[in-house]
């Protein structure tokens, strides 16, 4: 029992030590929001987000959004527009690297 406990034991240091989550490094995100008027009750809702595994380089994620603003109130806006996301899957740099790119609608209030 000792020494199924033991290879068990072993193995499972093995995995833990195998993984990066990426925990315990800093990282960075550089962003730009901006709402231009257009007409009384509609602006043009602009977003660019950089995110990076590391401060100054390891690409992690691209975020381009923009759309149109319906102005219901002063404390209320709704939002229909496009959205463009690039993202790099892991925390290495490869050679031939394919990122997941993604295309869609977006809405919010």
């Amino acid at each position: 029992m000792r020494k199924i406990f033991l290879a068990l034991a072993l193995m499972h240091l093995g995995m833990v030590q195998a993984q990066d989550t990426g925990e315990d490094d800093w990282g960075a995100w550089y962003m730009y929001f901006g709402t231009n008027q257009i007409a009384e009750k509609l602006s043009i809702h602009s977003e660019a987000q950089f995110r990076y595994y590391e401060t100054g380089g390891n690409f992690n994620q691209l975020l381009l959004r923009t759309g149109l603003n319906y102005h219901i109130n002063s404390n209320a806006i709704a939002t229909f527009g496009y959205a463009y996301i690039n993202t790099d899957n892991t925390f290495e740099e490869f050679e031939n690297e394919v990122n997941f790119k993604e295309n869609r609608i977006f809405q919010q209030f």
